[in-house]
């Protein structure tokens, strides 16, 4: 699953949709890098504030106490780790099913199929663009839309061609 396909647009778009529906939702980008930059444990934290709504909810590292899992266990809750690159960070920051609510949803975003946690329900792979939508959506970035000439047409369809139908391409050659 390359990067620039699509798949952090496509997961934020589902939790604009979707948010409403559940009690708490956290939407986290770049997982990998903030993990990185600040430590599984200050993103878990964080994550944990935003979806019982308490300000500065400071847990540390002696693991999540059980008050706190039982009101996470009595909530409907959304929650999209984007860019996830080790299997170990969906349970160490929301514990799976098994910290959350019945109907609570996770969504992840990887690179890497191996990140993928035995327990998911449904996987979807974001692929390349289809031809024609990708000369749509670099028209749409390079023209606004606007009717093209041949000779146009034709230089865009060399920039699809090279673009191999990643968005993100399509959108920066734009």
């Amino acid at each position: 699953w390359d990067g620039g396909v699509g798949k952090t647009t496509i997961a934020s778009a589902l939790f604009n949709i979707l948010c409403s529906e559940f009690e708490g939702c956290c939407f986290v980008p770049n997982v990998r890098e903030q993990s990185e930059k600040n430590g599984i444990i200050q993103l878990r934290d964080k994550i944990l504030s935003i979806l019982l709504e308490e300000k500065d909810l400071n847990i540390g590292a002696n693991g999540v106490p059980s008050h706190v899992l039982r009101r996470l266990g009595r909530r409907k809750i959304l929650v999209v780790l984007d860019d996830v690159n080790n299997p170990d960070h969906v349970q160490s920051l929301v514990g799976g099913h098994e910290w959350l609510g019945q109907g609570s949803r996770i969504f992840i975003t990887t690179r890497d199929k191996h990140v993928i946690c035995k327990e998911a329900d449904d996987i979807y792979e974001v692929g390349a663009l289809e031809h024609h939508e990708a000369l749509q959506l670099l028209n749409l970035h390079a023209f606004n839309g606007r009717s093209l000439q041949m000779s146009q047409h034709n230089l865009m369809t060399k920039v699809v061609d090279y673009a191999q139908g990643l968005p993100l391409a399509l959108k920066v050659l734009g």
